[in-house]
């Protein structure tokens, strides 16, 4: 990309402080951290964070997270949690340490002593108040609006550090990179000679409350413990429309910190939802297919919006994600939710671990002998089993939990692969599948063999369960 020359600003770069430390009752190392910044058209932000540690020693609790400068960060306390890799799912406590740094810890005491955890969590701040997002002019009178800043420093190396910088731009083209960054240079997007140095640079669109916007991302290999993630990009003024205007800060005068803190969590709230990897949504009343045994199932909402699963372009030619699970090669290849859901309960029907009782509403139950310990389904089967454990049901935020495991667990094995080579081999396993054991029904030899179409079987095959699926069931 063509940068323009360093333009002299009207104010001073403020370098963002911080680190993180862990807890005292056990001793963690920090794998990786991404962050995601999503900017609205007033100034106001989200900044959310994913943080990965591996358990060393002890029983290991959280961290203590700061360096939010200028800031006025409002936490989102009802959406932080942790994940473990055998799935299980954790709440968070943030607690305030001092006046510039949180505690990030499981919630209720709670602890783990091996593998890792995912912690993830999320504030609302306002931006262009702490100065990190300001108007400027560059020659020939250009109009603006740079955005300079950085997230949290960490006091150890990180195996990487990522992030995402969705602005408030439509993109109305095709999804390649090329085409998404033709839509920022026709508003005058350029950034600092120290980024295209520093940084792996990718233009990519997202989904955010119905519309196609344009998102950066920033990504480093093997980061060197304090250092400064230093941001500073520029865009045109008509980007930000609302900013500096004080119509739409209505009550958020100096002194009046209940109402700021109010307006920042409806922000949350409001437009938070739709976004990022970490949140789900769509539509609910509607009937679902099940593939795998339990047809005209009706689940509490039908069309599944899932969380995006962020590929890079700065993978590595030629390597294939081979480790994957088959519900995360679902995930890769971009097979619905909901029929992802459907084939798991179906198997787990089949394999006698829970029972059918009704399918509209959804209700199952759980036999009085299992054929298997529990300890013997795969990460996912587990959480869906456990889901429908104490109740028979599965509610939204179950099958939610369910979905973020999948997605962060895939993301993980996938995020430096060769998508086109991966995506390929995956297919390939489907199509073995079939070629190894074709269908006897005239229903399922219609499906296709390929790709998501076909997932449903291979699923069953991998699993040695597709000799005793009845699709009627």
């Amino acid at each position: 990309m063509k940068l323009f020359p360093r333009m002299l600003l009207t104010f001073v770069f403020c370098l963002v402080l911080a680190g993180s430390l862990p807890a005292v009752a056990g001793t963690g190392s920090l794998e990786f951290v991404e962050t995601d910044v999503q900017l609205y058209e007033d100034g106001r932000a989200v900044v959310e964070y994913v943080v990965r540690w591996r358990v060393l020693s002890g029983e290991f609790h959280g961290f203590y997270f700061g360096g939010w400068d200028r800031l006025t960060p409002v936490f989102d306390l009802e959406n932080a949690w942790a994940i473990a890799d055998n799935g299980k799912k954790y709440r968070l406590d943030i607690l305030r340490y001092n006046s510039d740094t949180m505690d990030i810890i499981l919630a209720n005491g709670q602890g783990v002593s091996s593998g890792g955890l995912v912690y993830r969590f999320r504030f609302a701040c306002e931006m262009d108040d702490a100065g990190y997002l300001a108007k400027t002019t560059a020659s020939e009178d250009r109009k603006l609006v740079v955005f300079h800043w950085a997230p949290t420093e960490w006091d150890s190396r990180l195996d990487h550090q990522t992030v995402r910088i969705t602005l408030p731009l439509e993109h109305g083209g095709v999804d390649n990179r090329e085409a998404v960054e033709q839509t920022l240079l026709e508003n005058g997007f350029a950034t600092e000679k120290f980024m295209n140095k520093n940084y792996l640079i990718d233009y990519k669109t997202v989904k955010r409350n119905g519309k196609k916007v344009v998102q950066i991302q920033l990504h480093k290999e093997d980061v060197s413990s304090h250092y400064n993630f230093r941001i500073q990009q520029y865009i045109n003024e008509d980007v930000f429309p609302a900013l500096d205007k004080d119509a739409v800060k209505e009550g958020m005068a100096p002194g009046s910190e209940e109402r700021r803190n109010r307006s920042i969590l409806m922000l949350i709230l409001s437009l938070i939802g739709g976004s990022g990897i970490f949140t789900a949504a769509g539509k609910h009343r509607s009937m679902v297919r099940a593939q795998a045994g339990v047809d005209d199932v009706k689940w509490m909402r039908s069309d599944w919006e899932p969380p995006q699963l962020e590929l890079a372009s700065f993978r590595k030619d030629g390597k294939i994600a081979r480790d994957l699970d088959p519900i995360e090669a679902a995930v890769f290849i971009g097979v619905p939710y909901k029929q992802i859901f459907s084939t798991v309960l179906a198997q787990l029907i089949t394999r006698k671990m829970l029972n059918l009782v009704t399918k509209d509403p959804l209700f199952v139950e759980v036999p009085q002998q299992l054929p298997t310990p529990i300890a013997n389904l795969g990460t996912y089967e587990r959480m869906m089993f456990q889901a429908a454990q104490d109740d028979g049901k599965f509610d939204e935020n179950e099958l939610t939990e369910l979905m973020q495991a999948m997605v962060n667990n895939t993301q993980q094995k996938t995020w430096d692969c060769d998508i086109e080579a991966t995506r390929k081999y995956w297919n390939d396993q489907i199509a073995q599948a079939f070629i190894d054991e074709e269908p006897t029904s005239e229903d399922d030899r219609r499906r296709s063999r390929h790709g998501s179409n076909g997932w449903w079987w291979y699923y069953h095959h991998h699993y040695g369960y597709h000799r005793h699926y009845d699709r009627h069931a």
